[in-house]
């Protein structure tokens, strides 16, 4: 969403009205976790912080969070940082998103990754509700568009993580809130009715 929206800001492409866009996930605002990850990347000493940091060197390697020079911080994963001038101009394209999908949970649905995204939102400290990576407050609606529950809804917020937005782990087995794979179906059929 946000390189989409960049390339709409510089003029290198242009969105018919028929077109349909989605926003997953997407750090419309930047995220405290970009400004964390140098402490996981590169030669950086180890920190205090506890058994769990081993984990998370090696979640931010697998990842490719680590892929920039000499194993430092990848350039677009430093691009992330709420401080990143690169945020400025894209804000205004956020009321062109037709449906999006945020996660408030950083444990989300049990998984193989449930662990090490909470550990991990526990280590970038976030101060608000977060998806492991992305802070709600980073991930809005349009305006005048309200997250909902529904996940049949344009605006779903949902109780997952980053990784389960991608709908990786399928749905949650309870609960309209946990149900990431549902939205996209959901959306794929309004964009099909909606071209019709």
């Amino acid at each position: 969403s946000l390189a989409l929206a960049g390339a709409l800001q510089s003029g290198l492409c242009a969105l018919g009205e028929a077109t349909a866009w989605y926003s997953v996930g997407a750090p419309w605002e930047g995220t405290e976790a970009a400004e964390a990850l140098p402490e996981l990347c590169g030669d950086s000493p180890p920190t205090d912080r506890g058994p769990v940091e081993p984990v998370l060197r090696a979640l931010a390697k697998r990842v490719g969070f680590c892929d920039g020079p000499n194993g430092s911080v990848s350039s677009a994963y430093r691009a992330l940082a709420r401080s990143s001038p690169a945020f400025a101009g894209l804000r205004p394209w956020l009321g062109r998103v037709n449906g999006s999908m945020c996660g408030d949970s950083p444990f989300g649905l049990w998984s193989i990754n449930s662990v090490e995204l909470r550990a991990l939102a526990s280590w970038v400290n976030f101060s608000e509700k977060n998806d492991a990576v992305v802070p709600l407050s980073g991930c809005p609606a349009p305006a005048g568009a309200k997250l909902s529950r529904d996940p049949r809804g344009e605006h779903y917020l949902a109780s997952v993580n980053h990784y389960d937005l991608t709908c990786r782990h399928g749905d949650g087995w309870w609960g309209k809130h946990r149900k990431p794979c549902t939205w996209y179906r959901a959306m794929a059929e309004r964009a099909a009715a909606a071209a019709r």
